[in-house]
């Protein structure tokens, strides 16, 4: 017990404390998670109730494949987002450590006569990233082969507890989670050619550029799942049964206009200024109230920002600011649909 004690403080040990300038993306790069939670979802029932809660369609997963999906309420609007990942034994849900307690709860409150159990692994799991031009290549080396698709799941032989998954992005980069002794060890092995240890930051300004969203305390409940652009990114199934919120979401997609989506920004600001977070109101010129939402905020380098944000589309002819930042529209990795193709 103690030296596997040692083998996770020392894994912790090894990241920076605060956030640096964030290296090049070819760079060989790992960042410790400790923002990420997990769930784990077991019982003969696993899969028909995850069906009837979450935005997407659980029964396309087999062993060894994952999905985003969000978790709505009766009016259509986000609590949470998950990876979820299919196992031996059942299902992972992956989501911000910040509304897993939550979440679990109100999952559990639609259990009943289920044969499910839900348990938070957060304090014995641990969620670690790589990504870089050679990540893949530097995974088999240590026993991994990574699957091609997004969010698939691999395990090796030598580290059969951690589970591999595949995220999106031009880059390839992964998540790695599993038993935390086990997950140190795994990057603690002696090796040839060492990521460089990062700071959580730079995995974040990763998933923003690849548009890809989260939901935290202070924008759960925000947000129904198009605004985040779920269902560009494959997080909304439109052929599968009810959930909560479907028929908000259903009636979103083919009956109604989409007023608002996720954008990409970036800010060029003084070293002084605070961080955009989650929650922080969008503001446009000339307009008393907020035209939009961040969803999520990391630094590029001094004085440089990059943030997802939930934006008005009506307003994005006019200068926007947030907490008087001026705010620059970049391109995000993903087409939006046409009128046409939407419906």
């Amino acid at each position: 017990m103690t030296q596997n004690k040692t083998s996770w403080l020392n894994f912790c040990d090894r990241f920076p404390a605060n956030p640096q300038q964030p290296t090049s993306g070819s760079v060989l790069k790992i960042a410790l998670l400790n923002h990420l939670g997990i769930l784990n979802i077991t019982g003969e029932d696993a899969a028909s109730f995850l069906q009837s809660q979450l935005t997407n369609d659980a029964n396309q997963l087999s062993k060894d494949s994952g999905q985003i999906s969000g978790y709505c309420n009766h009016k259509g609007r986000l609590l949470g987002l998950f990876q979820l990942i299919a196992t031996d034994t059942g299902f992972l849900a992956i989501t911000p450590s910040e509304v897993l307690e939550s979440l679990t709860k109100r999952l559990q409150m639609f259990v009943m006569r289920s044969s499910v159990t839900l348990k938070n692994l957060t304090e014995s799991d641990g969620v670690a990233s790589i990504w870089g031009d050679d990540a893949a290549s530097w995974l088999a080396g240590r026993g991994f082969q990574a699957g091609a698709e997004h969010y698939s799941c691999r395990q090796s032989t030598k580290f059969p507890l951690v589970t591999l998954v595949r995220q999106p992005g031009d880059t390839d980069s992964f998540l790695l989670l599993g038993p935390k002794q086990q997950l140190a060890e795994f990057f603690l092995e002696s090796t040839e050619k060492a990521p460089a240890f990062s700071h959580e930051n730079d995995w974040k300004l990763e998933t923003i550029n690849n548009g890809q969203p989260t939901v935290v305390t202070a924008t759960s409940d925000a947000f129904i799942p198009q605004m985040i652009n779920l269902d560009l990114i494959n997080g909304v199934s439109f052929q599968k049964g009810c959930y909560p919120g479907q028929e908000i979401v259903a009636r979103t997609r083919y009956l109604g206009k989409l007023k608002k989506r996720m954008m990409l920004f970036e800010i060029d600001a003084d070293n002084s200024e605070p961080v955009p977070v989650a929650g922080d109101p969008i503001m446009a010129e000339g307009n008393e109230q907020s035209v939009g939402t961040v969803v999520d905020a990391s630094i590029l380098s001094g004085g440089h920002y990059r943030l997802l944000a939930v934006i008005r589309l009506a307003a994005l002819e006019k200068p926007l600011s947030v907490n008087g930042l001026e705010l620059s529209l970049l391109e995000l990795p993903y087409a939006f649909p046409t009128e046409a193709e939407a419906t």
